[in-house]
């Protein structure tokens, strides 16, 4: 039995990683083709470089068409072929015009112009004709707010300083700084600076009251989707233009308000390419004309994703239940919705209930597209009112995918998300997320059924100190078996969750906790359970998880 558990672990960890490697493999047979620009939106990539969805898979373009006849080889023969009928040679628009460039080849001599596969300028009759399929392609606008003309604005940029992106598929990193403390003012406007903008994925700015007293200020650091301040202030995304803050709040700094923040990074460099630097940031437009109300961004969603592979439609709910709100005083108003997935996200939307009753959509994506996102402004804020539920529907479709996708970090895992910009500020809301069936409020001291998760994360904090020297210890035992009175360990979902949200974030480098379940659990092991009924492959899972592939356990209970 217990090889049996080993085998599926491994065959579940196989074809895990045999989709994380398959995705970029078109890419690299090809020059530049992690990085050809999207002619949609100019700040994004089109990933699928042969397919019509710019996430790849569905029908090919006629690049993608070429490139099939050709056998999926580049060489001279489809390097001056004109698969778009623009007039440029496919090796001109990659950035290959003499066709030197070959396969294993560090990278081409020039960067790419423009698309292979889409005739440009899109405005152009002809190309018209040609990109009839282009059906839901929006060329980037640029960044209009009049908010930032207004006299007495200032700006500050919040930027990395140059900094290598490692070799590796994904990297969070995150920057410390002081905010402009010159007087009292309110941030009107954020836009993006983006120098390395092929392997910028997202930029999220958290701001805090209080210096983070793990970090230096200035200090750059690795760290995960998880920053050290809890107040989230502004979020770009690929295809943003930039982010203007509704005239009736903005985001207080200065005296009174908050005085640093933490700028959080995504890097995807999916070709893992060594000696690459990036020195991207967030430009912030400030002004000491206030606005009438100190605003807040609102989090919400499903962190529960397993999308089978090969499946158009995939649909999964999640949001702000009416347990959540109701612990509020008070109303408050939306003035921004922005939905987020990954690619492969189709549709989706955000909608808002009262007593169980549908109100009103408050925003509607029938296409999504990932290089295109779309932000909803609402001229009359939205009222939101203690008990109401704001709900996030996320329709995903796998169709050409031979593996399961999963939530998680990563541009190739999946994501549901959105971010409500609202007003009054209030610090017992700004992350209202589901997993599954379990409402994340801000705090988690909250029971789900009979798992007590709000004791269980207290008790986990101090097993690194109880439990370093002797895991028989009187003082760890008892704090163990704390840990199992909770009931978490006991109920798959409850400690799927906690494991893939949290204990990374606890334990990144200490993995006594995991050491002493997996004591403590083998010491009862019968054909893979414990005497109690508890899965000691479930603690196995949790070790695991501590070596960086905690996307294991979601396979595992899926199954």
């Amino acid at each position: 039995m217990k090889s049996l558990c080993v085998a599926t672990l491994g065959l579940i960890l196989a074809s895990i990683l045999t989709a994380i490697e398959g995705y970029p493999r078109f890419q690299t047979r090809i020059p530049n083709g992690n990085h050809v620009p999207s002619p949609c939106n100019r700040s994004a990539t089109w990933p699928g470089v042969g397919h019509q969805n710019s996430a790849g898979g569905g029908p090919r373009n006629p690049f993608g068409l070429d490139f099939a006849a050709n056998g999926f080889v580049w060489n001279e023969t489809l390097c001056n072929k004109d698969s778009d009928g623009d007039g440029l040679t496919n090796g001109y628009e990659l950035g290959d015009p003499y066709c030197l460039w070959t396969v294993n080849a560090t990278a081409a001599s020039n960067d790419p112009k423009s698309h292979p596969g889409i005739c440009e300028p899109l405005d152009k009759m002809e190309c018209m004709n040609r990109n009839s399929w282009l059906t839901n392609c929006k060329p980037s606008t640029p960044f209009n707010c009049p908010a930032i003309n207004e006299t007495g604005v200032k700006i500050y940029d919040a930027r990395f300083p140059v900094t290598t992106i490692p070799a590796q598929l994904t990297t969070y990193i995150c920057y410390e700084f002081e905010l402009p403390a010159d007087s009292v003012s309110d941030i009107i406007a954020f836009e993006p600076i983006l120098d390395n903008a092929p392997l910028v994925h997202h930029m999220l700015l958290f701001a805090c009251l209080d210096k983070v007293p793990d970090h230096a200020v200035n200090e750059t650091y690795v760290c995960g989707m998880e920053a050290a301040c809890p107040t989230l202030i502004a979020a770009w995304a690929v295809g943003v233009a930039g982010q203007c803050i509704d005239w009736r709040l903005g985001f207080r700094i200065g005296p009174g308000g908050f005085r640093y923040g933490i700028l959080q990074l995504h890097w995807n460099n999916v070709n893992m390419v060594s000696g690459l630097t990036d020195s991207s940031g967030l430009r912030i437009h400030y002004t000491s004309n206030l606005r009438p109300n100190r605003g807040q961004i609102l989090i919400i969603g499903q962190s529960a994703l397993a999308i089978p592979p090969n499946t158009p439609n995939v649909l999964y709910t999640g949001g702000c239940t009416s347990g959540c709100t109701k612990q509020l005083v008070e109303p408050f108003y939306i003035s921004v919705s922005f939905l987020h997935m990954h690619l492969l996200g189709r549709s989706g939307n955000i909608t808002l209930y009262r007593n169980g009753t549908y109100l009103r959509t408050l925003q509607n994506i029938p296409a999504y597209d990932f290089n295109s996102p779309e932000t909803k402004n609402f001229p009359d804020p939205i009222q939101v009112l203690p008990g109401d539920e704001l709900r996030i529907v996320c329709v995903y479709d796998s169709t050409g995918k031979s593996t399961p996708t999963y939530y998680g970090e990563q541009t190739t895992d999946e994501m549901c998300y959105g971010f409500l910009a609202y007003y009054p500020s209030n610090p017992l809301l700004t992350r209202c997320v589901e997993f599954k069936e379990i409402q994340v409020c801000n705090d988690y001291s909250y029971l789900y059924q009979y798992c007590d998760i709000g004791t269980f994360l207290q008790l986990v904090t101090v097993v690194p100190t109880l439990c370093s020297r002797n895991c028989t210890s009187p003082a760890c035992l008892a704090v163990m078996n704390g840990i199992y009175g909770t009931g978490c360990p006991s109920r798959p979902d409850a400690l799927q969750f906690l494991s893939l949200i949290f204990l990374p974030n606890i334990h990144s480098n200490d993995t006594t906790f995991f050491n002493c379940l997996k004591a403590v659990s083998a010491s009862n092991a019968t054909n893979c359970r414990r005497s109690d009924g508890v899965s000691i492959y479930t603690i196995d899972f949790l070790l695991a998880l501590n070596l960086g592939i905690g996307w294991v356990l979601v396979a595992y209970l899926a199954i």
